[in-house]
């Protein structure tokens, strides 16, 4: 876990989505966001008191993946009983990058946030 103990906004993910996250981390922060990062590491056994941990001490927050319906989202949700409220899923086959992490990141604390963004830059 990154990130202020109690975020306004906390972002989940694993794999290749933490390089992205953390950099984006820095840019929020700068810009008086409190968000944290939850990397989940392991699927099984599932992590899932640490996980329901950290939504609890959370405002909001949302999963960040990079496949087409929020996988790591479905997972939490079947073992921590927590519907993710956002699902940031990337579909093109690129990376996410660090500019779009922050401009979902905002719109969500700014309310404007939906139940699933597709995350498009880099097409």
């Amino acid at each position: 876990y990154t990130g202020p103990e109690r975020p306004d906004l906390l972002l989940i993910g694993w794999g290749s989505s933490k390089g992205a996250v953390l950099h984006a981390l820095s840019t929020l922060k700068a810009s008086g966001a409190s968000v944290g990062f939850l990397q989940v590491r392991l699927l099984n056994p599932f992590p899932s008191a640490a996980v329901a941990s950290a939504i609890a001490r959370a405002k909001d927050w949302a999963c960040l993946e990079a496949n087409e319906n929020g996988q790591l989202a479905d997972i939490i949700a079947m073992r921590t009983g927590h519907l993710a409220p956002h699902r940031l899923c990337k579909t093109n086959g690129r990376p996410i990058v660090p500019a779009e992490v922050v401009d979902h990141a905002q719109a969500i604390l700014a309310g404007r946030g939906s139940a699933r963004e597709v995350l498009t830059l880099g097409r």
